[in-house]
């Protein structure tokens, strides 16, 4: 399941039972419930595997003629936190067995013992990577997996791209990762090295290409985010840049539009970049209708790729940019899905 249908699965879904986000490392499964939890109201976020069994329960303390037990305090209540929001179980399949049964009440139940009743707006979320993936992820009691609806959580470029360019990647990477997609995500739970190419180590990549590093390290800091071979073939992708031809020139003067596939898409990359940098106040009708008439001179396929990154930027832009509009209605059906 991509990351787009999750969020409105969790949002049809996560008041009627618990819902448990599996998947490999670094594919953004807590960023998704961290969002979602925005539109929810509270979130705690509780690493399971931290906990030990008696932590869920809490503790107990001397009464009158009896030992009470007293909740602990990082699980929602009541006048406290927020009336509605989410209780994020992260790292669940790393938590250890009696931790695991120490929720099952709770899970299912929404209590724990007598002393505790989990808030009625509150919703329980887990997530955790998966056995294969060699993140140490326990075996999880089938009691514990029968109370929770377990969504796979898949990497999507389209989504991943739509999500980069409205939180500021960098426009070489997002034209890397359309030329090559596979790059996004490439794990081998079999393999000894350190580092690989994932949603979450491309934006740390960002980062650092922000913080202008030493040119002659670049290959080497790159390479202990994403791995030698990602890092290597990024690397070698940037040298098409020095080939672009001028965005304006491209935009404004009618310049020949290069014919080589990874060419047109590091143009993507620098026309969705220019169209966010530039078009705003009384400049924003021009660029906005300059960028929508070039792109379909890229070819259909590309224009395609490169709308779909400029509606993650606005997503009015069919509405309000005639060539945007009349390249929709003709390829619609590329838009679907």
């Amino acid at each position: 399941m991509k990351a787009s249908v999750l969020a409105n699965v969790l949002r049809s879904c996560g008041s009627v039972m618990p819902i448990w986000i599996e998947g490999p490392p670094g594919i953004g499964k807590s960023r998704i419930v961290h969002q979602w939890a925005k539109e929810v109201g509270g979130l705690i976020d509780l690493r399971a595997c931290l906990l030990e069994s008696v932590d869920i329960r809490g503790l107990p303390r001397i009464g009158k003629d009896s030992a009470e037990w007293i909740p602990p305090d990082f699980l929602p209540r009541e006048g406290k936190d927020s009336p509605t929001g989410v209780l994020f179980l992260d790292e669940l399949g790393q938590a250890p067995i009696p931790t695991q049964n120490a929720l099952l009440q709770l899970s299912l139940d929404r209590t724990v013992g007598t002393h505790y009743r989990l808030p009625p707006g509150w919703i329980i979320v887990a997530a955790s990577n998966r056995l294969e993936d060699r993140a140490g992820v326990n075996r999880t009691t089938s009691a514990l997996n029968a109370r929770f609806m377990h969504l796979s959580l898949q990497v999507d470029t389209d989504d991943w791209l739509a999500w980069a360019v409205q939180n500021d990647v960098n426009w070489e990477i997002r034209s890397y990762i359309q030329f090559r997609p596979n790059m996004l995500h490439k794990f081998d739970g079999k393999s000894d090295e350190k580092s690989h190419p994932n949603p979450r180590s491309w934006e740390f990549v960002s980062k650092i290409m922000a913080a202008n590093p030493d040119p002659k390290a670049e290959l080497d800091i790159f390479s202990g985010i994403v791995g030698r071979g990602a890092a290597s073939e990024f690397q070698a992708h940037r040298k098409i840049y020095n080939k672009l031809p001028n965005i304006e020139d491209l935009l404004y003067k009618n310049a020949p539009v290069p014919t080589e596939p990874s060419i047109k898409y590091a143009i993507i990359g620098g026309a969705v970049d220019y169209l966010k940098t530039k078009a705003v106040g009384k400049d924003k009708k021009k660029v906005t209708e300059a960028v929508c008439a070039f792109m379909p001179k890229l070819g259909v396929e590309f224009a395609v790729a490169a709308f779909k990154q400029v509606t993650a930027i606005d997503n009015t832009i069919f509405l309000e940019a005639g060539p945007a509009r009349d390249f929709m209605v003709k390829h619609r059906a590329l838009f679907i899905g």
